[in-house]
């Protein structure tokens, strides 16, 4: 028994139940269905279990050919049922026979994919003596963290800088990061690998894997991967550098893909006023359904 408190003596509706279960039935020729609630916690074998031996009877109409049929399960059995798997529900027929049933919880669909978030790009110069070294960079930021421009520490001679790979600005996604989506310049083809590194102050970077794209082309036919999973971490920042080719190649577009911020809702629904009784002064208990999840 659950006890709640109120200043108020009145009707209370319970809890709106977040349980919502979808029940398939198996009969051809079943047109009315009775669903039992076991009187006891223990059972006998379905095969003789009989519509008197429950406590309570839902009937059920069914329309269509079937064999297979896809229903809501009723309010009713879930606030008299009482085990909260439900394990104490059976299926009849209009004569009394058992039929073959299966209660499913149906998942609430999200409202919409999450959409690609197109994300800024900066390039990450270095020299060939520098190896795989991470450039050294100069980086001017705007007052709410999201990157203004990049520079090298110091002066490159030209024709000695290598674009060895791009930092991208994240800041403005706040969830976390489930996928990378680049795409890149037609003159590079064939595989390529570069590292993922994630900051949120670009000073300290963490290891987020290896990442790999590619281009393949044959005639008139092109075969791309541009997606790279991430580990579904949050990160303001992410720096990418090119190992195999040493150099990167020039971006096109970056995207990134976040995750749901929140779960979806189940569906709601309240169940029929329940009345209260009162205790003590100011105080008032309702009896609720064992079977609430």
């Amino acid at each position: 028994m659950s006890k709640i408190s109120a200043k108020h003596p009145a009707l209370a509706r319970l809890p709106r139940l977040k349980r919502h279960e979808e029940l398939f039935l198996s009969h051809p020729a079943m047109k009315i269905a009775v669903l039992g609630l076991a009187l006891c916690t223990v059972m006998t074998a379905a095969a003789q279990d009989k519509p008197t031996d429950f406590a309570s009877q839902t009937p059920l109409s069914l329309s269509g050919e079937g064999p297979w049929y896809r229903i809501e399960l009723p309010l009713a059995v879930q606030l008299n049922a009482r085990q909260t798997d439900l394990g104490d529900v059976r299926v009849f027929n209009a004569e009394g026979q058992p039929q073959a049933y299966a209660i499913t919880p149906r998942q609430p669909a999200r409202e919409q994919e999450p959409a690609p978030i197109e994300v800024k790009w900066f390039a990450l110069y270095s020299t060939q003596e520098a190896g795989d070294t991470a450039p050294v960079i100069r980086i001017e930021r705007s007052s709410n963290g999201s990157v203004i421009e990049v520079q090298p520490q110091s002066d490159i001679e030209a024709g000695e800088e290598v674009l060895r790979g791009w930092l991208l600005d994240t800041s403005a996604v706040k969830a976390p990061l489930e996928q990378l989506v680049i795409d890149w310049s037609t003159e590079r083809e064939g595989f390529q690998n570069f590292s993922i590194e994630a900051s949120d102050d670009l000073q300290h970077w963490r290891d987020w894997g290896e990442g790999q794209v590619a281009r393949l082309s044959f005639a008139d036919e092109v075969v791309e991967q541009r997606e790279v999973g991430l580990p579904g971490q949050s990160a303001r920042y992410l720096r990418l550098l090119w190992r195999a080719p040493h150099s990167a190649p020039l971006l096109v577009s970056a995207h990134v893909l976040s995750a749901a911020s929140d779960n979806p809702t189940p569906p709601l629904t309240w169940s029929p006023p329940v009345k209260g009784s009162v205790e003590s002064p100011n105080e008032y208990v309702w009896q609720l359904p064992a079977g609430l999840p």
